[in-house]
């Protein structure tokens, strides 16, 4: 798995592939962003993730969503997998929103370009990530991260981080 243990390893490629990302899922339907960060509770690598660290995010107050931003397949594959997995799924994506909206609530963000904010959230996260868990920010979790990134992009700060 890979990670970033500070910002040098959040390099050009990374940084494109993000900005890119979020540009271009901000430009989407609100269903789609949510799908493109639910969709990823089927990724082996986030639910070894989940299995290894997922106690780290236990005390968030997260419940199983009423409806996931999914698929008829995927909803008959969700509805199989352990329901720790997906609490602990829930708990991370609730934990994540909370600390960028924390982060974007507290700037001046609109007057930052896309890029910017990026650096700012994986600037500010790798620490944030390390003091919570004591690992560096994998990279399996950043598809979770650019889905809150462009939700904002698209509906603001306000309507995303007060639901």
């Amino acid at each position: 798995m890979q990670y970033f243990l500070s910002t040098e390893h959040f390099n050009a490629q990374w940084q494109f592939y993000t900005e890119n990302e979020v540009k271009e899922l901000a430009n989407k339907d609100v269903f789609t962003i949510d799908h493109y960060a639910d969709s990823e509770i089927f990724n082996p690598d986030i639910q070894n993730f989940i299995l290894e660290y997922g106690d780290l995010f236990r005390t968030v107050s997260a419940e199983m969503p009423d409806a996931w931003a999914l698929g008829l397949r995927e909803k008959r594959q969700l509805k199989g997998m352990d329901p720790q997995i997906q609490l602990r799924f829930q708990q991370l994506k609730t934990w994540l929103k909370q600390v960028i909206c924390e982060l974007l609530g507290s700037i001046d963000w609109e007057n930052k370009s896309t890029k910017e904010i990026i650096l700012l959230i994986i600037t500010t996260m790798i620490p944030y990530f390390a003091a919570t868990g004591g690992l560096p920010l994998p990279a399996v979790i950043l598809p979770i991260m650019i889905a809150v990134i462009a939700k904002i992009m698209k509906l603001g700060v306000d309507a995303v981080c007060t639901s």
